[in-house]
């Protein structure tokens, strides 16, 4: 959905992707712009699984300003139709897993309810580091990096999804 983006980065469902980069230099926000393409290109729903990114209305009106160009600063901004319509699609478009624990299985299985639901193509975990795997492993371990990403990767290809993890270092 971005000049010439499209033109030299594909993706596809059944796949993952890593998203990483320095420090606060916007691997969200480029997330964020990425989903936002893949819905109004090919209608693909979203879920988020961010556990950083809380309360998800500070996450919802990051999307709303992405998708309308303008941030809501008054409450006559509040009232108007281009906010309320703008909500209306997020809410049909964009979902939010709230756990009170994330753990890459509550999170894949909170995931399976929503493609079930809601039809969502795209799982977005950011930051992955902080959903990690249940049980005491060494996330430092070469068999840990190696499990998890199996496991997204099964996951995505067993359901047809896109997953996006954005690795904050």
């Amino acid at each position: 959905g971005k000049p010439y983006f499209d033109d030299v980065f594909s993706v596809y469902t059944g796949h993952f992707i890593t998203i990483t980069g320095i420090p606060s230099h916007g691997k969200t926000d480029f997330a964020d712009e990425m989903t936002i393409g893949y819905n109004r290109l090919h209608g693909w729903k979203i879920a988020y699984a961010s556990p950083e990114n809380k309360p998800n209305v500070i996450h919802a009106s990051k999307l709303e300003a992405k998708l309308t160009g303008q941030w809501v600063n008054t409450e006559e901004q509040l009232a108007s139709d281009w906010h309320r319509n703008a909500k209306e699609y997020i809410h049909d478009n964009f979902k939010f897993i709230d756990l009170e624990k994330y753990t890459l299985e509550n999170v894949l299985s909170k995931a399976k309810e929503m493609i079930r639901r809601f039809g969502i193509k795209v799982l977005v975990i950011d930051p992955y580091n902080k959903v990690p795997l249940e049980g005491n492993k060494d996330p430092m371990s070469v068999s840990y990096t190696s499990e998890y990403l199996l496991k997204i990767d099964e996951f995505a290809r067993n359901n047809d999804i896109l997953i996006i993890l954005v690795a904050h270092p």
